[in-house]
């Protein structure tokens, strides 16, 4: 039977970018207070469970193993998680940007042609890498994403990688020539722009002067590891990682809300609260 469907758009892309940015906030919060946790002072950190250890007979290790330890391990975590929801951001950008090229701003469509442009194409879209993912994007549905990001979140999948198959040490797989591992990320830099020039905001809260607007931009950053070296962030080298997942978000819903606009679709509606905090 190939009878014709009515199907009415209900998410959109900015739909999607909020959804991703409240996963990655989520993260970041559980993430760096642990990671805050793990560089505290040693004198201030003392394990529970000194019975456990009694009664089963464990070694009381060094605290400061078992900081590197944590720190692996939430990282491993926590980059993990944040992939994944990139992952499944990237998921859902695609079926939208797939029903709106199928619809072109109508509301039916064949029953087939939904079963093989969205259905099963949406199921191979899931089980591809996220590198693929971005190609297919870009590819199929003339999706723009600046080359800083895309080079960003790949760059920090890879990083994931490490550290969930590699117990967090770069291998000679991973090294350039010059034997070091580079982890690059985007940083978020806010600053006020005023009459007298332009002064970064160095803590929270601050306050503007007469005149100043308060502006935000992005910052490369970069770290480099070397061949067998632990890889470790502080809190707020993960803060600023999350912020590259915000921004790559933005960026690939920004240029879906263009094909939409392609489609037909002139107006694309927002959400109602946008998870910046």
């Amino acid at each position: 039977m190939n009878e014709p469907l009515t199907i009415k758009i209900e998410r959109f892309p900015s739909d999607a970018l909020a959804d991703l940015q409240h996963n990655i906030h989520h993260f970041y919060e559980l993430c760096g207070l642990s990671l805050m946790v793990a560089d505290a002072p040693v004198d201030e950190i003392r394990l529970p469970g000194t019975a456990f250890d009694i009664v089963a007979g464990a070694e009381v290790r060094d605290i400061s193993l078992v900081r590197t330890e944590l720190q692996n391990w939430v990282l491993r975590s926590g980059m993990r998680d944040c992939l994944e929801s990139v992952a499944g951001f990237l998921n859902e950008i695609r079926n939208q940007c797939a029903l709106s090229s199928l619809l072109m701003g109508g509301s039916q469509c064949k029953t087939k042609k939904f079963e093989c442009d969205i259905t099963r194409a949406n199921r191979n879209f899931g089980n591809l890498s996220l590198s693929k993912k971005i190609e297919d994007l870009e590819k199929a549905y003339l999706l723009q994403i600046p080359a800083e990001l895309k080079d960003a979140i790949l760059n920090l999948n890879w990083v994931r990688n490490i550290l969930v198959h590699q117990f967090g040490r770069p291998g000679e797989q991973d090294v350039n020539s010059a034997g070091v591992f580079i982890v690059r990320w985007h940083a978020l830099q806010l600053f006020f722009s005023g009459p007298q020039g332009s002064r970064n905001v160095e803590e929270l809260p601050s306050v503007g002067r007469e005149g100043e607007a308060l502006m935000m931009t992005r910052l490369p950053r970069k770290k480099t590891y070397a061949l067998g070296e632990s890889i470790v962030f502080s809190a707020k080298e993960f803060s600023e990682i999350c912020f590259t997942f915000y921004w790559f978000g933005m960026a690939v819903s920004e240029s879906c809300e263009s094909h939409f606009k392609r489609c037909g679709y002139i107006e694309v509606p927002k959400p109602s609260q946008w998870h910046w905090t």
